[in-house]
């Protein structure tokens, strides 16, 4: 059996722009999983993609009950598939699936960084949004930033390790 990677994102248009292509290569080897916040698995087909889907509601606000509910759902998935990797991207999904996947025991843990919600916002919003960043960079096995400057300005800003993103 193939080894099997778990893709969380909040939006089916994060895999339009960021994922379409590699998912597409990762299903020749490995046996894929998409959770995003959708309830038509068309928006897979529509992309040539043939993996497996399962809707998620991952509001992008904070949303206490919610975000408990997918979190344990997210869970129960990554425990019952025993996945190999799972893979987020966006701040909420990066999240979810990185203390998920932290309590599921997945052993491979990836998190990509492709901006930053707290870069703008000042006072506590701000603090909290970092910590939660944090939290995510140190609960991820890997990190991958989507540009040299990117990697410099979370290094910096002490919410990821040079050595791990």
């Amino acid at each position: 059996m193939p080894p099997r990677i778990c893709i969380v994102v909040s939006s089916p248009n994060t895999v339009s722009a960021f994922f379409a292509g590699h998912i597409r290569q990762l299903e020749r080897r490995f046996q894929v999983t998409v959770v995003a916040n959708a309830t038509d698995p068309g928006f897979l087909r529509e992309r040539g993609l043939s993996c497996r889907f399962v809707p998620l509601t991952i509001h992008r606000e904070i949303a206490p009950l919610a975000d408990v509910y997918a979190l344990v759902h997210l869970v129960w998935l990554l425990v019952r598939g025993r996945f190999d990797i799972v893979h987020s991207i966006t701040p909420k999904a990066g999240l979810l699936a990185a203390v998920a996947g932290s309590v599921a025991r997945v052993p491979v843990r990836v998190h990509t960084f492709t901006g930053q919600v707290w870069a703008t916002r000042r006072g506590t919003s701000r603090a909290i949004l970092k910590a939660l960043d944090r939290l995510t960079a140190a609960l991820a096995t890997h990190i991958l930033v989507d540009s040299r400057s990117q990697r410099e300005f979370l290094v910096d800003q002490r919410v990821v390790s040079p050595s791990k993103a």
